[in-house]
C-alpha cells in the first residue's frame, strides 16, 4: 500500500488522510514535511508502537520521506491501535493508526446459515463477497426474495420508481435491506409505513467503530416531511447525512451514503460486516 500525506509538526497531532489499514502487508507512507522542519540534522526519526511493542522505526530526510512498515497479520475479525510518532530537534508529534485483520468474516459461523442477497447480480459487491468467500445469492429480481438480508447498490430511484415499492415490501416482510452508495433520486415513505428513523452525520460512522476512517460521501442523504410522509433525497457526491436507518414493518432499510469502493481500506469492508452483525439474531 502506498500513501502520500501532508504532515506537519505543528499542533498536537500528525495530519493524515487515512488511519485504518489492513495488517499483514507492507505499508508505505510518503510524508511531505517542509524542509525547514528537518532542522540542521536534516532528519526526523519515526517509530510505530502498539501495547509496548515497537512495530517499526526508522528515519526520514528531506530527500527521502518514505515511512515503510509491516504489522503482522491479525486473527480474524481482530483490530489493534498503534501510535506513529515523529521526533526531531526536541519536538515530537504523534497520531493513532488502526490495523485490521484481512479476514473479517471467517469467525462469523452463523453467516453460513444466513441468507444474504446481492442486487443487482452484476453488482461490484458480488466480487467482494466472492473474494471473502461469503455465501450470497446473486439476484436479477427482487420479486419473491425470501432471504434475511439483501444488499442493493447503484440504485436509481428516479429511473426505476418501482424499486421503492419492492424494497418497502421486503422490509415489511422482515428483510433487512441495505442500500449502499452510490444511489440517487428520491425515496418516499408514508407516515403509517415506518416506526422509527435514525440518521447519522458523515462523522457518525465513528459511532459504529472508533477505529473506522471517515470515507467520503458517495451519496449525500437529505430528508423532508410534508405531514403525510417522509421523503429521502439523494445526491451523488453531495452533503447531508452519512446514513439513515428506517424501521419498517418487521424489517428495516439502511441507506448508507459512505463510499465502500476502496477495497484497500478496511473501513469499507468492516462497515459491510457491521451491517451484517446488526441483523444476526
Amino acid at each position: 500500500m502506498f500513501l502520500v500525506c501532508n504532515l506537519a509538526l505543528i499542533g498536537q497531532e500528525v495530519a493524515l488522510e487515512q488511519f485504518a489499514y489492513f495488517s499483514g502487508e507492507e505499508i508505505t507512507i510518503t510524508t511531505k514535511f517542509e524542509k525547514r522542519v528537518f532542522g540542521r540534522t536534516g532528519e526526523l526519526g519515526w517509530q510505530l508502537n502498539s501495547k509496548g511493542s515497537v512495530l517499526g522505526k526508522g528515519k526520514i530526510n528531506r530527500e527521502d520521506q518514505k515511512v515503510t512498515f509491516k504489522v503482522n497479520e491479525l486473527r480474524p475479525g481482530m483490530s489493534i491501535q498503534a501510535n506513529l510518532r515523529f521526533s526531531g530537534h526536541g519536538r515530537q508529534r504523534a497520531t493513532n493508526l488502526f490495523f485490521f485483520s484481512q479476514d473479517p468474516f471467517s469467525e462469523l459461523k452463523i453467516l453460513e446459515k444466513t441468507r444474504i442477497g446481492v442486487y443487482p447480480e452484476n453488482s461490484p459487491l458480488t466480487q467482494l463477497f466472492e473474494h471473502y468467500k461469503l455465501h450470497h445469492l446473486k439476484l436479477n429480481s427482487l420479486k419473491d426474495y425470501e432471504g434475511q438480508i439483501i444488499y442493493v447498490t447503484g440504485a436509481d430511484f428516479t429511473t426505476t420508481p418501482e424499486l421503492t415499492d419492492a424494497l418497502l415490501n421486503l422490509a415489511i416482510k422482515g428483510v433487512r435491506v441495505i442500500v449502499v452508495a452510490p444511489f440517487k433520486g428520491t425515496f418516499k415513505i408514508k407516515d403509517n409505513d415506518f416506526q422509527r428513523i435514525i440518521s447519522y452525520p458523515p462523522q457518525g460512522i465513528k459511532s459504529f467503530r472508533r477505529d473506522f476512517d471517515i470515507p467520503p460521501l458517495a451519496s449525500g442523504i437529505a430528508s423532508a416531511s410534508d405531514g403525510q410522509g417522509l421523503t429521502l433525497q439523494f445526491q451523488e457526491n453531495g452533503g447531508g447525512f452519512g446514513a439513515v436507518f428506517v424501521t419498517i414493518g418487521r424489517g428495516s432499510i439502511v441507506f448508507s451514503g459512505w463510499s465502500v469502493e476502496n477495497a484497500a481500506n478496511p473501513t469499507s469492508i468492516y462497515l459491510l460486516r457491521q451491517y451484517l452483525l446488526m441483523d444476526i439474531r
